[in-house]
C-alpha cells in the first residue's frame, strides 16, 4: 500500500456559484464539502486515487461526478482522462456519472480511476484536476511509489492479495500454484476464468491455461469460478497450462481478474 500526505480541497457554494480553493472543497447554498486525497496506488494497468468525501455543511448535499471528466498530467507534456469513478458502493465507467447525496459529518470513500498508456508506472503526478458540480480541484506534486509486497505477489484489488507459491510439472503440463488472502475487512468476491492466464518462456513461447482449480471447484476453457473472500482467510488454487512442462524460465506471467490486467516477470 502506497501511503502519502493527506491532501485537502474545499469547495465552497453560494446562490450556486461554486469557488475553488486549493488545499482547502463542495456543495450548495452556504455549505462545505471536504475532500481528502488519502493514497494513490498502481493496481494492475490502473492508477487510483483514493479519496475521503465529508459534507461539513447543517443540510443534505448532492454532488454530481462523471467518470471521465477528470484529468492527470505527468510533467513531462502528457496527459490522461480517467475511466472510472467509484463513491461508496457505486461505479460508474466512460461518460455515467454518480449522483450522490451527502449526509451532514458523515465521510464516504471514493476513487479516481485512470488506465491505459501506461500510466500506472508513472512515479510521480504534477497535476490531478478534479470536476466535480462543474468545479474544478487541482492537486499538484503528488508522488507515487509503485507496489511494494513479498516475492511472486500481486495485488489483484485493493489489498486482495496473489500469491504464486509453487510451480512444477505434472506429465506435459505445467501447474502453477497459488493462493488468495482478502485483507480488507469487508469480504470481497472474486471471479477467474480458467483461460485468461498465459505464460512466455525465454524461447518466446506462449502458452495459455487451459484448466483452472480454485476454491474446491475445477473447470476448463472460458468457464468461471467464484468464490467469496472472506478477511484474512486465503483461499488456494492452481492454473494449468498443456505441453509446457519442459520449459526452462518463465519470463512471463500474466492474468485478468477484476477486469485488470497484472504481470509478474522472471518467476
Amino acid at each position: 500500500m502506497t501511503k502519502i500526505l493527506t491532501f485537502t480541497m474545499f469547495i465552497f457554494l453560494l446562490n450556486n456559484t461554486i469557488f475553488a480553493h486549493q488545499n482547502t472543497a463542495p456543495t450548495e447554498s452556504n455549505s462545505v464539502v471536504r475532500f481528502d486525497l488519502q493514497e494513490v496506488k498502481a493496481i494492475g494497468e490502473e492508477l487510483r486515487f483514493y479519496f475521503l468525501i465529508t459534507n461539513t455543511n447543517d443540510m443534505d448535499t448532492v454532488l454530481t461526478i462523471r467518470a471521465n471528466e477528470h484529468k492527470l498530467y505527468d510533467g513531462k507534456g502528457n496527459e490522461y482522462t480517467s475511466s472510472q469513478i467509484i463513491v461508496g458502493e457505486q461505479k460508474m465507467s466512460g461518460s455515467s456519472y454518480v449522483k450522490k447525496t451527502f449526509i451532514k459529518d458523515i465521510p464516504l470513500q471514493a476513487c479516481i480511476i485512470f488506465k491505459n498508456n501506461n500510466v500506472s508506472e508513472l512515479p510521480a503526478a504534477k497535476l490531478l484536476q478534479l470536476n466535480v458540480n462543474k468545479t474544478i480541484m487541482r492537486f499538484t506534486d503528488i508522488k507515487i511509489a509503485q507496489p511494494t509486497s513479498e516475492k511472486n505477489t500481486i495485488e489483484l484489488e485493493n489489498n486482495v492479495f496473489l500469491q504464486i507459491t509453487e510451480i512444477k510439472p505434472e506429465g506435459e503440463n505445467l501447474k502453477i500454484y497459488f493462493k488468495v488472502t482478502n485483507k480488507n475487512e469487508k469480504d470481497i468476491k472474486l471471479t477467474l476464468r480458467a483461460n485468461n492466464q498465459r505464460i512466455v518462456d525465454d524461447a518466446g513461447l506462449e502458452y495459455k491455461s487451459t484448466i483452472l482449480e480454485f476454491a474446491s471447484q475445477k473447470n476448463g476453457g472460458s468457464s468461471m469460478i467464484s468464490s467469496n473472500l472472506v478477511s484474512e482467510i486465503p483461499i488456494v488454487g492452481c492454473f494449468e497450462f498443456p505441453n509446457a512442462a519442459k520449459l526452462k524460465q518463465i519470463m512471463l506471467f500474466e492474468m485478468i481478474a477484476f477486469e485488470n490486467n497484472f504481470r509478474l516477470k522472471q518467476l
